[in-house]
């Protein structure tokens, strides 16, 4: 049934991006998406207070800004992701009354300084190919005192490539031009 659902899914909505891997995760009810996905939002719930600003960056396509949303009281959450068709299924599938999805550039987002108590983003920095402006736009945008809570996989515990986990460590640092050990 859920692949059933998923080739429905991306009829209607081809661009977007779902590789195998795991790294996009569609489906219209929470429940349907991996749970490892969901457990980072989860997670992050546990830190946020009630009454803050929430930005959710590279939200794909939303369930986890719905999830903070449902779990924080009167959080107001911002999903910005740069692919206009994930945002159109957040906002068809995910719209919560304290939430905002936006298209737009995890680089450079086009938001207010100081604007965020809490900036989230799961499994993005490894995507991008420039992760210091990144870096730079989430201190741009977070308040002094906010709290920014990410994720970036890990080969050696959740491995999605076979070939990156039979690369040993002493192979890895002559790749990267150390002498050998």
């Amino acid at each position: 049934m859920k692949k059933f659902i998923k080739r429905i899914v991306f009829k209607i909505f081809p661009k977007i991006k779902f590789k195998r891997s795991g790294e996009r995760q569609v489906a219209s009810e929470i429940s349907d998406i991996r749970i490892d996905h969901v457990g980072r939002y989860k997670f992050a719930s546990n830190y946020i207070k009630p009454n803050t600003v929430i930005l959710d960056i590279a939200c794909g396509v939303g369930y986890g800004s719905n999830l903070i949303a449902s779990k924080v009281s009167d959080a107001r959450v911002v999903g910005v992701d740069i692919d206009k068709d994930a945002i159109a299924y957040a906002e068809k599938h995910y719209a919560h009354e304290n939430v905002e999805f936006i298209i737009d550039d995890a680089h450079k987002p086009n938001l207010p300084e100081n604007d965020f108590d809490y900036v989230i983003s799961f499994e993005t920095l490894e995507h991008l190919p420039n992760p210091d402006s990144f870096i730079a736009s989430i201190n741009r945008v977070i308040k002094k005192d906010g709290l920014f809570i990410f994720s970036s996989p890990n080969q050696k515990t959740l491995p999605f490539e076979k070939e990156k986990i039979s690369v040993s460590s002493k192979t890895l640092h002559r790749k990267r031009g150390q002498r050998k050990a």
